[in-house]
């Protein structure tokens, strides 16, 4: 049970792992029955297996935007615990002070990080919640910068600014690389989805002219073959768009 929730929080499922379990469930057996209704015994197999890659599609949609709001709200967060430690306050009661007004997905992460250091946990431990939970690149910017100033000192205040002015820089570009992406993803979405909507549009309207094309082994083959290599194209589009997106 430890592993199945592992596996859901690292796929960024918002409930319980058996929910995460029951989603597949549910996504198999309703692509299965969609996929036997119009294909018949191939489609069948085909739903089982589209379905859930729906299910993981929509959680990978779900953790770019909880990063994208995450991203957003280091950078505020940023700016407030600056403007807190010099207002006198120390990094602890900065942290407090910072997170106050804090929501969803960065507030959970503070305070459990606050709860850390009631309990006396060292401080460069419990800021690793922040890079462990958030898995955000500019977030490990954040606590390096923290653990270097207890370590050396300096001012912190300033040091926290000038990383709230990267972070936003840093956050400016991914957004606008993801956007200016965008329509590689798209194309990548209709090149995988046109074939199969057109086989199953033949399969609604065309009687049983296409039932030996689906029902008879050599058909049934030529069927999967297809709908692998246009998986393959989808997935191949989808890593050099990621590749562009890293690159910038």
């Amino acid at each position: 049970s430890a592993r199945l929730a592992s596996l859901a929080a690292r796929r960024g499922w918002p409930g319980s792992p058996l929910g995460y379990v029951a989603a597949w469930l549910a996504a198999a057996l309703g692509g299965a029955g969609l996929g036997g209704s119009l294909v018949g015994p191939v489609g069948v197999v085909l739903g089982v297996i589209a379905a859930p890659l729906g299910v993981e599609g929509w959680l990978n949609r779900h953790r770019q935007a909880r990063a994208a709001a995450a991203e957003l709200q280091l950078r505020d967060f940023a700016v407030a615990l600056a403007a807190a430690v010099r207002a006198g306050l120390s990094i602890r009661l900065g942290l407090a002070e910072a997170a106050r007004d804090l929501e969803e997905p960065l507030g959970p992460v503070i305070a459990a990080i606050l709860r850390d250091l009631e309990s006396g946990r060292p401080i460069d431990d419990a800021l690793g919640r922040i890079v462990s939970d958030l898995d955000l690149p500019d977030a490990r910017l954040l606590v390096t910068a923290l653990a270097v100033h207890r370590r050396t000192g300096g001012q912190l205040p300033d040091l926290l600014d000038e990383l709230a002015e990267v972070v936003g820089q840093r956050v400016e570009a991914r957004r606008g690389a993801r956007a200016l992406m965008a329509q590689g993803r798209a194309s990548g979405a209709v090149l995988a989805v046109l074939p199969v909507a057109f086989v199953a549009l033949l399969s609604g309207t065309g009687g049983d002219g296409l039932g030996a094309f689906y029902r008879t082994p050599l058909g049934a083959g030529l069927l999967v073959i297809g709908v692998l290599l246009d998986g393959v194209g989808f997935l191949w589009i989808r890593r050099i768009v990621a590749r562009v997106e890293r690159s910038r």
